[in-house]
């Protein structure tokens, strides 16, 4: 969705359409009648240059209800992962046993998870 061109200044927060992510104005450039800004994308932390139809005021994009909930389960995930603690799902009353943290703490510590995570049945896997 392409907004109308408007004029941001410097520090103001918008939309990034092309990232699908908010940003932060960092500087703003004229040449030959075209307006091109240098935003800050604090989620992939990088500034990127972005042409004035890219961006758009933050306040006309409404999350839906998914997105909502797979950022909150997102945020859930990397507190988790940041603290050595990995829990369950969010609506699971799951609590995995420690040989089985243990394997997936070694998976997830490698830059290529090539892991079969099996065990005998009968001890909670689903």
């Amino acid at each position: 969705m392409t907004h109308p061109a408007q004029d941001y200044g410097i520090g103001t927060w918008c939309w990034h359409e092309r990232h699908a992510a908010p940003c932060r104005v960092v500087d703003r450039e004229e040449m030959w009648g075209e307006t091109s800004y240098r935003v800050w994308l604090p989620g992939k932390d990088a500034v990127v240059r972005a042409r004035s139809r890219d961006l758009g005021p933050l306040d006309a994009v409404r999350p839906t209800v998914d997105q909502i909930l797979h950022t909150a389960a997102a945020a859930k995930l990397l507190d988790a992962l940041e603290d050595n603690l990995l829990l369950a799902p969010i609506q699971s009353s799951v609590v995995p046993l420690p040989h089985q943290l243990y394997a997936l703490n070694r998976a997830m510590s490698r830059d290529r998870i090539r892991y079969l995570l099996a065990d005998e049945v009968g001890l909670g896997k689903t």
